[in-house]
């Protein structure tokens, strides 16, 4: 076994130690050389722990400088930082349309018999649009004039009621009873006296007797009779008969004003224009000797004094934007200067989009063309272009994006302070073409490194 160990190949194999100043040492194989090997492991662990702490420590406490003298930059490009107005413009594209339109309808059914325009004419207030043949609706204001007539006399004779005929009548014919029944009751009178001297016989007498009774019955009823003649002139007759009345004069001029519009004239001045589609998406055909219903849409007449021009917006921008915010408004099909109007509308909900696309609202802004030449050369329907100015600051400190540096710590920026550089901490507000705006951490008259923080002073 000792010749093994003194052998050649031992001495080769430790001859790598030898070279770095490590002696070589022979392996320990008895258990009790086991604990303090273990030993020498732990502390070379725990030193290796302990040289890497200081290392990070070092690096990220003062490792890393938060200034740095400006002749170690050499030749850094700098910016003074100055104050600048800004603004941020929202681009929407729409159509122009009417402010106002008025929609022209059949006033009563009937047949076109005449058509005097055409969609896109320019009309004026009054001038005849078409008219209706009116045969129908004048019977229907004859009968109804008879109706009318007829309830007035039910409400004059009613004022009368007290002398009217029906009245009167019952009166004579309660008299009349009343007359028979005092003859009867005289001739009864007269017949007693016979009968009690045996003179008349008492079937005679009780024959009269009768009839007296008789007629005492048909005099009650007949001013039963009278007293409901006399009731339907009561308070709730006579409203009953007013209210007749009412109806049938309602209905008269009703027909009346139908019958008037027979000459369909225009309303206002404006452009013609194709009426309203219908939920029936049905189309109404305006030519001599179609049939229309009451109320069918027949035209539409645009007031072209005032114009709306209708866009979207998607959801990212349209709480950017609000009613009464000035908007500029310019066309290729309209030369010279642009158009100002504002937002009189924006909607609370989303226009119907295919799945998947992203929802847009609707924004609808009010103009006035202003020369007479602008008026004539917009037409319905021609594109727009609208510009929102939805954000600006007449003093704002903006600076090149390069000069931002992002990292863990937030938006930093390197600042040229009492011939040193200092890294300083800013909040970001809105980006623009000319750069980022910064809205604290930085003061007018500051110079700043355009490239950012030098990388000694990163991490």
């Amino acid at each position: 076994m000792a010749a093994v160990l003194g052998s050649p190949e031992k001495s080769d194999r430790w001859e790598p130690l030898a070279s770095i100043g490590v002696s070589p040492r022979e392996p320990e194989t008895t258990t009790e050389n086991r604990p303090a090997r273990s030993l020498a492991v732990a502390g070379t662990l725990t030193g290796i722990v302990v040289i890497a702490t200081a290392i990070w420590f070092w690096q990220w406490s003062g490792g890393i400088p938060t200034e740095v003298p400006l002749q170690d930059m050499g030749q850094a490009p700098t910016l003074t930082v100055r104050p600048q107005p800004i603004s941020a413009d929202l681009n929407i594209l729409g159509t122009i349309g009417p402010a106002r339109s008025v929609t022209v309808a059949a006033p009563f059914d009937g047949v076109i018999s005449e058509k005097r325009v055409q969609i896109g004419d320019t009309v004026k207030v009054g001038d005849i649009l078409l008219t209706l043949d009116a045969s129908d609706i004048t019977s229907q204001y004859r009968t109804a004039q008879s109706a009318a007539l007829k309830a007035q006399m039910a409400v004059q004779s009613m004022q009368r009621w007290e002398s009217s005929s029906d009245v009167m009548r019952a009166k004579r014919i309660l008299e009349a009873s009343e007359a028979s029944l005092a003859t009867l009751d005289r001739q009864i009178q007269e017949v007693k006296g016979l009968f009690d001297q045996g003179i008349v016989s008492r079937n005679e007498y009780e024959g009269i007797v009768q009839q007296r009774d008789t007629q005492q019955v048909q005099v009650e009823s007949n001013r039963q009779d009278l007293q409901a003649i006399l009731d339907r002139g009561d308070a709730d007759n006579r409203q009953l008969l007013n209210l007749d009345l009412q109806n049938a004069a309602d209905k008269l001029n009703e027909l009346k004003q139908k019958l008037s519009g027979a000459t369909i004239a225009a309303v206002v001045s404006g452009v013609l224009t194709r009426p309203p589609a219908d939920k029936s998406n049905d189309k109404v055909s305006v030519a001599p000797g179609g049939r229309v219903a009451q109320g069918t849409p027949l035209f539409a007449i645009a007031d072209t004094t005032s114009f709306i021009a209708v866009g979207t917006v998607d959801e990212v921008d349209v709480n950017r934007i609000r009613d009464g915010q000035p908007v500029t408004i310019s066309s290729d099909a309209v030369s010279g200067a642009s158009l100002t109007g504002r937002i009189v509308a924006v909607s609370s909900e989303a226009t119907q989009q295919v799945f998947g696309q992203t929802p847009s609202f609707e924004v609808q802004v009010s103009f006035l063309p202003q020369t007479e030449a602008q008026r004539r050369a917009i037409k319905l329907g021609m594109s727009a272009r609208m510009s929102v100015q939805v954000y600006t600051n007449p003093s704002a400190i903006v600076i090149p994006p390069a000069a931002i540096s992002n990292d863990a710590a937030g938006a930093r920026i390197a600042v040229l302070r009492n011939g040193k550089i200092e890294v300083v901490s800013v909040s970001l507000g809105e980006t623009f073409p000319a750069g980022v705006e910064i809205v604290s951490g930085l003061e007018p008259g500051q110079q700043i490194l355009i490239n950012g923080m030098p990388d000694s002073m990163k991490p």
